[in-house]
């Protein structure tokens, strides 16, 4: 298991490469976005820190408004919003404050484009997957994911890089955000696993039958009836209760807003995936009108900034598992792979998933190939810089080090799919409206 410590990169190398959810889209289909309407010339990717103030002496300060996933900052140990916030007033010199709101507490997801797009947010976390209809590639990149490796910590880094790759990849995903009158910043993020979180006990082929399980994406809907379970379509703010009422049985969901809503406390019993995963509902950070018209040297403080993008995101999803193992563990509740024969089955409803995304054109032909490859990339690149599994989802309270330095995969991913996307090139030198 790799245990290097979590530190700071130096603020002299201004374009740290782990910036892997803020990008700018120069070259893409949503190039115009984040390219266009802003003014002024922007800063070399690798300059010092005083070429950047310098690039910014006379632009005025601004402030943006961000809504994370996070639910609250209570819990800083899965808290990835904040460090971003940080570096971005550093990097800026204090010209840039973005003010977080957590919760939801502008839009919930359903509401977040259109918060994007009259100005109440002008940067967000969003979930496109819980509107399939208007955004059906990014959706279909979450049923790719159901191939993904599920295991909890390089399996979770591994998937996150694959998408954010395949996203950025897809004209079907960019343009579908550019009708919006959005501009995706990281248009797909996986996000982290899914697992069976219950108010009783069995993890078998025979338990599920005629359990009432909540899912968050309408391809949860038949990876649920494979498992022989009654899939219910609710709200996730009413999960909580409906578990404790025992209207529901379970919910498939993620483990970290599984520890922000308190879900163990009613759900002790969590079955999860060894030789398969479920499919995802994808998320992404998305910026807003305001964000376009901002000053091209701002576009890439923002951009750049986000060198702590890539740690924040893995130690809230993959830190979100460690903190749910422990609180399941102090509950006194269980956590346990679901039995071979029922992920059998999971495995063969999965395969039939991916292949549709094909048959359906939602994404370009080939992605599902293409994909398949990337995964095998993006692993062979964590066993590179020596990522490795310590042991079993239920262990991760014995194995996973907090500490752990994701940056240098990040890094890796931001220099082969991010950079070209950068606001203005890697020069800098080009003029916003260009």
């Amino acid at each position: 298991m790799m245990t290097r410590s979590r530190t700071m990169r130096t603020l002299a190398a201004v374009c740290t490469a782990g910036a892997v959810l803020l990008t700018g889209c120069a070259g893409s289909v949503a190039g115009g976005a984040l390219s266009g309407e802003g003014s002024g010339t922007g800063y070399a990717y690798g300059a010092s820190r005083d070429e950047v103030l310098e690039a910014i002496a006379d632009l005025p300060p601004v402030t943006l408004t961000y809504q994370p996933s996070e639910a609250s900052p209570k819990n800083k140990e899965i808290a990835s919003a904040p460090r971003w916030v940080k570096e971005v007033s550093e990097r800026s010199g204090g010209k840039i404050t973005i003010k977080i709101i957590y919760g939801q507490a502008i839009a919930g997801y359903g509401e977040v484009f259109d918060a994007l797009s009259d100005g109440r947010l002008d940067l967000a976390y969003t979930l496109p997957a819980y509107l399939p209809q208007e955004f059906p590639a990014a959706s279909a990149v979450g049923d790719l994911l159901s191939e993904a490796d599920p295991s909890p910590f390089v399996g979770e880094m591994v998937a996150n890089a694959a998408s954010t790759e395949i996203g950025w990849a897809s004209d079907k995903v960019l343009e579908q955000y550019e009708k919006k009158g959005v501009y995706p910043l990281n248009p797909v993020s996986a996000s982290g696993s899914y697992s069976s979180q219950c108010n009783t006990d069995g993890f078998g082929i025979d338990d599920y039958g005629g359990r009432q399980i909540r899912v968050g994406a309408r391809s949860q809907v038949g990876y649920v009836q494979a498992l022989g379970g009654t899939p219910v379509s609710l709200d996730y703010t009413e999960t909580y209760e409906a578990l404790q009422r025992k209207t529901i049985d379970c919910t498939l969901g993620q483990m970290v807003p599984s520890v922000e809503a308190g879900l163990f406390d009613v759900a002790r019993y969590t079955g999860y995936l060894t030789d398969t995963s479920a499919p995802r509902a994808v998320g992404a950070v998305i910026a807003g009108q305001r964000f376009a018209t901002l000053p091209l040297a701002y576009k890439q403080i923002i951009f750049d900034s986000y060198g702590g993008s890539f740690q924040g995101q893995m130690g809230r999803s993959i830190g979100g598992n460690h903190e749910a193992v422990k609180k399941i563990r102090a509950l006194g509740g269980t956590i346990e792979p679901l039995e071979k024969p029922l992920q059998d089955k999971l495995r063969g409803f999965n395969r039939e998933l991916a292949g549709n995304v094909e048959e359906s054109g939602a994404l370009e032909k080939g992605t599902e190939k293409r994909f398949a490859e990337v995964l095998e990339k993006w692993q062979k690149k964590a066993d590179e810089l020596g990522y490795t599994d310590g042991g079993d989802f239920d262990t991760m309270d014995q194995w996973y080090d907090p500490d752990t330095d994701y940056v240098p995969f990040g890094e890796a991913v931001y220099e082969e799919v991010i950079l070209p996307h950068r606001p203005g090139g890697t020069s800098g030198k080009e003029d916003a409206k260009s």
